[in-house]
């Protein structure tokens, strides 16, 4: 809908109130206006201008609404040669501090946040630290504080104190690393990883019970569910690639569930259901489903192939021909199920670990056959660099992404029976028999 700015506009011997629309940019006002003070200014051959009071001309390109031209403004019509000049500010002290606040990187208190909650971190890791190691606290205590600390960052969230609870959220955060550090007697690749599942579930529950944030607490609940399996096999005296094989079969299966997981979560699936039971549904609705879900698909997301990625490189170092074949498709799935995801960090993300297999078995050629390994790295440059450049039509992407669907398909459906012969139920079946 158009709205109208009133403004007074003076000739040379007239004056008019006109209400005049935002929409339309000066210009094209201009010469009725001219028209309606029968100014003599209009019948000359040079060009006019519309001033303010205070000498700011108009630009004749723009709207009102563009040049901020308030009611009751009063407009002068002078020619263009003889247009007094623009304003000077004199007061820099004013433009100084308006140049700093509107610049991205100006301090703002959400910089304050930041630096408290990174401080409460550190804090957190060294007292857990000192703990640990000089008053011999166990895990299961630091566990308890970390228990401790997201129940008041939830009760603080509830309650709309959000840096605050944010801060203590960060502070289980850093005891959470130095319990991971106890349970796994400090070997760094199985405390990063517990570490991140400890993290994913004290986000989980805060963000669920504190936030009501369901895109962050699916995040969480998913790294932590993976590293949980992960974890529960270790104590079951499983073998770290037969752990790795089955986790990463996991995920690649959860990664094909997670959008419509991330939708379901968000409540966007139950806004078509009120849709086709004639219920209304407001735009405002439908956009905040909208953005939870893309939230909720992107903190799932990263978090499933964080876990995936790292357990195809566990199995990509495996000694067993099985446990690479497995690794292969596993970084197959992963790469191709990028073409469904529509956000970059989400892409990102799946790229990132379906790639680490590949980058794990070509250090492993290299260390073997270095010329191979070489030869490889050479032929999967020049293919990324063509395949980054190539601007194919659209009945070749057609048929790539018919390809990609089959490809897909066969790395799916071969992840059940590599898995098997990785675990040797083949080679036990064919003992018994």
């Amino acid at each position: 809908m158009t709205e109208y700015t009133r403004v007074t506009v003076q000739g040379e011997g007239r004056k008019a109130d006109l209400v005049l629309p935002d929409d339309e940019p000066v210009a094209a006002m201009l010469p009725d206006v001219l028209s309606l003070l029968d100014d003599g200014q209009a019948r000359s051959a040079r060009p006019v201008a519309l001033v303010t009071t205070v000498g700011d001309q108009l630009d004749p390109s723009l709207t009102l609404a563009e040049q901020e031209v308030a009611h009751g403004t009063i407009l002068r019509v002078v020619r263009v040669d003889q247009a007094p000049p623009p304003p000077e500010v004199a007061d820099v002290t004013d433009v100084a501090a308006d140049a700093v606040q509107s610049r991205p990187d100006a301090w703002r208190p959400v910089w304050g946040v930041v630096a408290g909650a990174v401080l409460a971190g550190v804090l957190g890791f060294l007292a857990a630290g000192f703990g640990a190691r000089d008053l011999a606290v166990s895990a299961s205590a630091l566990l308890g504080v970390c228990a401790a600390l997201a129940v008041v960052a939830a009760l603080l969230a509830r309650r709309r104190h959000t840096e605050t609870a944010v801060v203590a959220v960060v502070a289980a955060v850093g005891v959470a690393v130095v319990a991971a550090r106890t349970l796994t007697s400090g070997a760094p690749g199985e405390t990063a990883l517990v570490a991140f599942g400890l993290v994913g579930l004290l986000v989980a529950v805060v963000a669920a019970a504190g936030f009501g944030d369901a895109g962050l607490a699916l995040g969480g609940a998913t790294a932590a569910a993976l590293v949980g399996a992960v974890a529960t096999m270790h104590a079951l005296g499983a073998e770290p690639t037969h752990t790795a094989a089955v986790v990463a079969v996991a995920g690649c299966l959860l990664v094909g569930l997670l959008p419509g997981v991330a939708m379901s979560v968000s409540g966007l699936n139950g806004l078509d259901d009120r849709v086709v039971e004639g219920r209304r549904v407001s735009r405002a609705e439908a956009h905040r489903a909208v953005a939870t879900t893309h939230r909720a698909l992107t903190w799932s997301t990263v978090a499933a192939a964080a876990v995936t990625g790292a357990c195809a490189w566990v199995l990509a170092g495996g000694e067993d021909p099985w446990s690479r074949l497995l690794a292969v498709a596993v970084a197959g799935v992963l790469l191709l199920r990028t073409r469904i995801f529509p956000l970059a960090p989400q892409r990102l993300a799946l790229l990132a670990a379906g790639a680490t297999p590949l980058v794990a078995l070509l250090a492993e050629l290299g260390r073997t056959d270095p010329a191979r390994a070489l030869a490889v790295a050479a032929v999967a440059g020049v293919g990324i660099a063509l395949l980054v450049g190539a601007r194919p039509r659209e009945h070749v992407v057609a048929r790539a992404r018919r390809l990609g669907n089959v490809v897909e398909l066969v790395a799916v459906v071969a992840l059940v029976p590599l898995v098997l012969a990785h675990l040797g139920v083949f080679a036990d079946l064919v003992g018994t028999f």
